[in-house]
């Protein structure tokens, strides 16, 4: 087994997948480290969900290995109760009620009697759905059937925490709520893994970020460390109606509407070349920006570049990454 085990709840090691003649991944590899919170980060189809369920014993790899506390992903039952486990679709009996639902996940996991109806009582009252307690899950809105999951999950208090997309269909206030849980789970010292291909939200929650493309890790390091990759800044202007007749757009300009246009810039003198540029055309208003990660991954995405690798908590860069892949 790989060695910092102690420190690292969960480790994945060149894991390979195939769905037919597929590469779903293709030599993946990550640590989460005990009180921390990883976000698997990348388009539909880049291979979160199936990384993930490697990881949980769901399903197994072609080639590479995994561990969650020191047990081996290949011991289904091993695994399963050490992971608390939220997946990305709806897994409830849309018959039973909201709290028998819940009952029924605690008593599947282990809790019994008292601690289980304190747990129950928590997850309601934590995730607002109290007045819901009673109500069939089949009547209940995509976003509560999501806070059901999500209840069933983090009720249950396990050292490794595993999320597919847990906010899909939450509104603002109830993305806060999860986000808050989640980062207090891994204060006290779980390790959570959180899929998903929101950047605000992988901005926001996570202590790390790894960029899944192709089924590869094409960079994996904290949010400030990988937005420093775009070695970029953005100058937004805001033109007069007309402008297009009178100038032209700087070389590698953007234009996003309403008169407004985006230029990169790198060195801050390029600014005022940009600005002399326009001089034909009036500016209404002007903004400055730096890097985010949205512009990082597009460059991760469409650049052939390699940064030395360390092991797993530095950038990796995957040479002659492809666009995202869709679906």
């Amino acid at each position: 087994m790989a060695s910092g085990v102690a420190r690292d709840a969960v480790i994945a090691e060149n894991l390979v997948k195939y769905y037919g003649d597929f590469k779903a991944l293709d030599g993946v590899s990550l640590r989460v480290e005990r009180g921390e919170v990883v976000a698997l980060l990348g388009p539909n189809g880049a291979g979160k969900t199936t990384t993930i369920g490697i990881l949980c014993g769901l399903m197994s790899a072609d080639a590479g290995r995994a561990f969650v506390l020191g047990v081996p992903s290949t011991d289904k039952d091993g695994v399963s109760r050490l992971i608390s486990y939220a997946p990305q679709e709806t897994a409830l009996d849309y018959l039973m009620s909201v709290e028998d639902n819940l009952k029924f996940i605690g008593w599947l996991r282990g809790l019994r009697g008292g601690r289980l109806r304190e747990r129950i009582e928590w997850a309601l009252r934590e995730f607002g759905l109290l007045e819901k307690r009673r109500i069939p899950v089949i009547a209940l809105s995509g976003g509560l059937m999501r806070r059901v999951q999500l209840a069933g999950a983090l009720m249950l208090e396990r050292e490794v925490l595993v999320l597919d997309e847990p906010t899909l269909g939450l509104d603002p206030m109830g993305k806060m709520t999860v986000w808050q849980m989640v980062r207090e789970r891994a204060r006290r010292g779980a390790a959570v893994l959180v899929a998903t291909n929101d950047m605000h939200e992988a901005e926001v929650l996570a202590d790390r970020i790894a960029f899944l493309n192709r089924g590869r890790i094409v960079a994996f390091d904290t949010a400030d460390r990988l937005k420093a990759l775009s070695g970029s800044s953005y100058l937004r202007l805001r033109l007069e109606p007309g402008w297009e007749d009178l100038v032209s757009a700087p070389r590698g300009a953007r234009v996003l509407g309403d008169g407004w246009i985006e230029v990169e810039y790198r060195e801050p003198g390029e600014v005022a070349e940009i600005v002399a540029s326009l001089s034909g055309a009036r500016i209404l208003d002007m903004r400055l920006r730096g890097p985010t990660l949205d512009d990082v991954f597009r460059k991760l995405a469409t650049e052939s570049e390699t940064v030395p690798e360390g092991d797993g908590a530095g950038v990796r860069v995957v040479a002659e990454v492809g666009p995202p892949a869709g679906g």
